[in-house]
């Protein structure tokens, strides 16, 4: 419905329902609010533990937040604006970022700027609730993958079946705590959202290409390895954290945000009850 999850927000929806008999036909309408849902999911890079960066990792147009501590910051190229807020890339954390620190940063300390810079696990719990998605949006993605035939209980997954629209959803319920290495790419058009629970995700270059993706594992780590030097457009939650991040490209771009978002990237707040439409 071309809405936007960094432009036009919140939008409000009129929603219509028809029936129609051999007796007569009728109208509901009912008004609902859309709003960007960023404090349950980071329309970023989110990091809940600390986060390790070694080679050269590229971070474009993003902001990494991190809580807890940096690691390898000289390490970053990071360029760009993040679209979501308007300000520049760069890392923030609510532990201490490794010198050098660079003005897009921030961290306990406020490196550079005003005392006022400081990045506090209060402002994060604005930005980002570390509690991640609720279990109603969970099931509602597994529900989701199950009917596209993308549910597994192991890493080991054949081929992820896309919507109509070029999405899908991936969830990996893993009945022991294990590794997933994604094989394979998604360009565009459409994007794909892979569900780790009970596991670690293994992003290796060479395999995933140039893909466009949203990772959502809670209770495990993310790392990238740089062979084949993959770029990744998209977000990621790794609720124990960024580790091992090498040569590696993350980004995001408007196209990215404006391309049919998720459901679970929305808040839906119902304005008004079903009532009679005017005729």
């Amino acid at each position: 419905c071309g809405l936007s999850l960094t432009s036009g927000n919140p939008a409000w929806l009129l929603i219509t329902a028809q029936a129609k008999s051999s007796e007569g036909s009728r109208t509901l309408q009912q008004t609902v609010k859309l709003s960007a849902a960023s404090a349950n999911f980071p329309l970023s890079l989110y990091s809940g533990n600390s986060a390790t960066f070694s080679g050269t990792p590229d971070i474009q147009n993003q902001i990494v937040y991190v809580n807890g501590a940096v690691s390898g910051r000289s390490h970053l190229n990071i360029t760009g604006t993040d679209p979501t807020t308007g300000m520049p890339a760069g890392v923030w954390a609510t532990g201490a970022i490794d010198k050098p620190v660079y003005s897009q940063d921030r961290d306990k300390y406020g490196p550079l700027g005003p005392p006022d810079n400081r990045f506090t696990p209060g402002e994060l719990q604005t930005r980002v609730n570390p509690s991640g998605l609720s279990s109603l949006q969970l099931s509602t993605l597994k529900s989701q993958a199950i009917a596209e035939g993308n549910y597994y209980t192991s890493g080991n997954f054949g081929t992820v079946n896309a919507d109509s629209s070029g999405n899908a959803v991936l969830y990996l319920d893993l009945q022991t705590h294990s590794t997933v290495a994604p094989q394979f790419s998604w360009p565009k058009p459409g994007y794909v959202t892979i569900v780790v629970i009970n596991g670690d995700v293994k992003l290796t270059g060479g395999a995933i290409g140039s893909s466009r993706a949203v990772i959502y594992c809670p209770d495990g780590s993310v790392r990238a390895d740089g062979s084949g030097h993959g770029t990744f457009t998209g977000l990621v939650w790794a609720g124990a954290g960024l580790t091992d991040i090498g040569n590696f490209t993350f980004a995001l771009d408007q196209d990215f945000l404006n391309e049919n978002p998720p459901a679970y990237l929305w808040s839906v707040t119902r304005l008004t009850h079903w009532k009679e439409a005017d005729s």
